[in-house]
């Protein structure tokens, strides 16, 4: 377990992205080979549009996460965060606590304030958007979401003293993942009127915006 704990707190960039992208490529090999539904779609140049996303997402990352390493340093070396308060836990259970801080602040929270404030919610549907959802959705972000959920992140780092991105990151493409397993498994855990709510909601969007794309070339006609 130490082993494992030096590794990621001494991980090069090139393993972190490596992961990152060996998630992506792992559950969209797993939908393609097992899909939930097998939406006629080219899934392909589908995916390309969410890689755009996913390009934007990263250079927004880069550019501010000397902020984020430079704040998880420091919140270590003053003894600032949940950690040092679980120093006398087992390193499983604060490595267990820790990835739930980080998770609830720096993913669930930001997601919950974008669906509740009208603004980011302009910026989170750019997500919600997407009418072919596999687990490229993941990454399908506005940049100014992207700006926004840093901060949240940010934010978990200093609750959590550590900047825990790799693990919390690789998760996410989970939930999108139009793979019958995973769908199966997640479909357990949500009631079935929420999981048929959530896709009323994807139809409505496509359709609004299949009606705005009518309106607009009416008025250019």
């Amino acid at each position: 377990m130490d082993r494992l704990v030096t590794y990621f707190a001494t991980i090069h960039s090139s393993h972190r992205s490596l992961i990152l992208a060996g998630g992506i490529a792992f559950f969209w090999l797993w939908e393609l080979a097992a899909p939930l539904d097998r939406q006629p779609y080219a899934k392909g140049r589908h995916a390309l549009v969410n890689f755009f996303f996913t390009g934007t997402t990263i250079v927004v990352n880069f550019a501010l996460a000397f902020l984020l390493l430079r704040t998880s340093a420091w919140a270590e070396a003053a003894g600032v965060g949940l950690l040092p308060w679980l120093a006398t836990l087992p390193l499983v259970a604060q490595a267990l606590i820790g990835l739930l801080v980080l998770d609830l602040v720096g993913a669930w929270l930001p997601h919950f304030v974008e669906h509740k404030t009208p603004l980011l919610w302009r910026l989170h549907l750019v997500h919600h958007s997407d009418r072919h959802v596999d687990t490229t959705t993941a990454n399908r972000h506005h940049p100014g979401e992207s700006v926004v959920r840093f901060v949240f992140t940010l934010d978990a780092s200093h609750m959590a003293a550590s900047d825990g991105r790799s693990g919390a990151n690789t998760d996410k493409y989970r939930e999108p993942a139009n793979a019958r397993l995973l769908q199966r498994a997640i479909q357990q855990d949500a009631s079935a009127a929420s999981y048929r709510a959530a896709r009323l909601q994807q139809a409505s969007l496509a359709k609004v915006a299949s009606h705005d794309g009518g309106r607009a070339t009416g008025t250019s006609a």
